[in-house]
């Protein structure tokens, strides 16, 4: 499972905008008294500082843009940073585990910017998705895995990618769609033009909410209803 989001969308604000922090463009501004490196063959307990591992140095780019922000805030605290700051980052795949959280304390200057920036010619890919392995193809021609995260309900996910392209989830029925027989609002709290808090009643024939009574309490916990109605979907 592999998921592509641009870098913009994964930053997480939690303070008042921070000054001069960029992501890639251009800046016209002093050359850049630091450079740390991030790449897919990095380490966040290095420096940063050499855009390529260096067995011999025990040193290279760090892993992660957190990682990067982290290393740059240790600087900062023991006073090694004063001007312009630039992290590179290297093409390729790069592990995303959680957002990439911006405090105030991260904000550059106008005489000393920020910039989080790919490499010259590089296009870095954030993927936040794990790579499920130890497939076995059944004698029906089903690909089957077993996650025992999964089956412990530690771990839920709703994507599947499958050589770059998501796959169709599992649905009832597999052409078309079973029919509404009814749709009503309640109305629990009012607004000024539509209702704050509503209450959405669906109807179904009885022999489509059997179709569930099989997967019990728990297994209901996994299914995904969806309506459509009235112009709108509900999930």
């Amino acid at each position: 499972m592999q998921t592509t989001v641009p870098l913009a969308g994964l930053l997480r604000r939690r303070a008042p905008a921070w000054t001069a922090l960029l992501l890639g463009g251009t800046l016209a501004a002093a050359s850049p008294t630091l450079v740390l490196h991030v790449a897919p063959d990095g380490n966040d307990a290095w420096s940063g500082r050499l855009a390529k591992p260096d067995p011999a140095a025990g040193d290279g780019p760090l892993a992660t843009l957190t990682g990067a922000r982290d290393a740059l805030r240790r600087l900062r605290a023991a006073g090694e940073v004063t001007g312009p700051v630039r992290v590179e980052i290297a093409g390729g795949r790069l592990p995303l585990r959680e957002p990439l959280v911006l405090e105030p304390e991260d904000s550059g200057t106008a005489e000393a910017p920020v910039i989080f920036a790919a490499a010259p010619g590089a296009r870095p890919v954030f993927d936040a998705g794990r790579r499920l392995t130890g497939w076995r193809v059944r004698e029906d021609g089903v690909w089957e895995l077993h996650l025992p995260e999964v089956a412990a309900g530690e771990w839920f996910f709703e994507q599947l990618w499958v050589d770059g392209r998501r796959a169709t989830r599992a649905r009832s029925p597999n052409r078309f769609h079973h029919h509404l027989l009814n749709v009503r609002e309640t109305v629990i709290e009012p607004g000024p033009r539509r209702p704050r808090r509503a209450r959405l009643t669906l109807e179904v024939a009885p022999e489509v909410i059997a179709l569930l009574e099989p997967l019990g309490e728990d297994g209901l916990r996994d299914v995904h209803f969806l309506a459509f109605h009235k112009w709108d979907n509900t999930r």
